[in-house]
C-alpha cells in the first residue's frame, strides 16, 4: 500500500485535465483519477474522480456508485450491493 497517497494495492493514480468518462461527459477541469490493474475507475479509499472544483464520484471496477460521501460509499460496500 502506498500511504503517501492512500492508495489500496490494486489501484493507481493518474493526474489529468481532459478525460471522458461513462455518460459520453467530458471532466474539463483539472482532477485526479484512480483506476484499477484493468483501467476502469476504481478506488475504495475515496472517490476515484477528485475535481479541484470539489466535485467526487466514487466507482468500483468501472461501475459508478451513487453517493455522496466516502461514509455513505463505505456503507454500500458493507451491504455488499455490489456482489
Amino acid at each position: 500500500m502506498n500511504n503517501t497517497n492512500d492508495l489500496e494495492n490494486n489501484e493507481m493514480e493518474d493526474y489529468h485535465h481532459k478525460v471522458s468518462y461513462p455518460g459520453n461527459s467530458i471532466i474539463s477541469v483539472p482532477h485526479i483519477s484512480y483506476y484499477d490493474a484493468d483501467g476502469w475507475y476504481h478506488r475504495i479509499s475515496g472517490p476515484a474522480i477528485k475535481c479541484v472544483d470539489g466535485q467526487k464520484w466514487w466507482y468500483l471496477h468501472g461501475k459508478k456508485v451513487e453517493c455522496n460521501s466516502q461514509e455513505e460509499f463505505a456503507r454500500l460496500l458493507k451491504m455488499k450491493v455490489f456482489w
